[in-house]
């Protein structure tokens, strides 16, 4: 069997057309796109412009306000905002980049008038044994409670994530 040019052209521009279904494949295909860069510019963007540090939390000290995983926005905050029950960021040792997520346990004075905060996961039994000074500290969340500022949202594929809408508003 031999198929003429025409024949071949015919059945080409046929499975061309623009059917139905295409067009519906099509438009939930630009709106998927279209959701993750959205999600991608709250995210990342918006916490960068804002002045905000987007960090992971990677162990579940701060179960179960913050599981592993999930992603806590961190805004630049004054010594003097600092409170007992804040969820704050801070590296624990001068020169080393690490950092850890926990909520103040308490802020006092020593002798010769330095702050020293001092702070504990919420799943840990002791306090941490750290005193930290209001230079190790990176930034706050934004929030004192995290049963209800905070909101926890997961899909199948991503990450939990918890943002505090304080620490993105500004």
């Amino acid at each position: 069997m031999t198929i003429t040019a025409e024949e071949a052209h015919t059945s080409t521009a046929s499975s061309d057309e623009a059917t139905p279904l295409w067009w519906v494949r099509t438009i939930v295909s630009w709106l998927v796109l279209f959701a993750c860069a959205l999600i991608l510019l709250a995210l990342v963007v918006v916490p960068r412009v804002s002045g905000a540090q987007a960090y992971t939390v990677l162990t579940g000290s701060m179960q179960p306000a913050l599981s592993p995983g999930a992603l806590v926005v961190v805004r630049p905050t004054p010594a003097e905002d600092l409170a007992a029950g804040d969820v704050i960021t801070f590296q624990p040792y001068s020169g080393d980049p690490s950092v850890v997520t926990h909520r103040i346990n308490g802020i006092y004075y020593d002798m010769s008038g330095q702050q020293r905060i001092y702070t504990q996961g919420d799943a840990n039994n002791v306090a941490d044994n750290w005193a930290l000074v209001p230079e190790q500290v990176r930034g706050s969340s934004g929030t004192r409670s995290h049963n209800w500022a905070g909101s926890t949202c997961s899909s199948p594929g991503i990450p939990g994530c918890w943002l505090s809408p304080r620490s993105l508003a500004g």
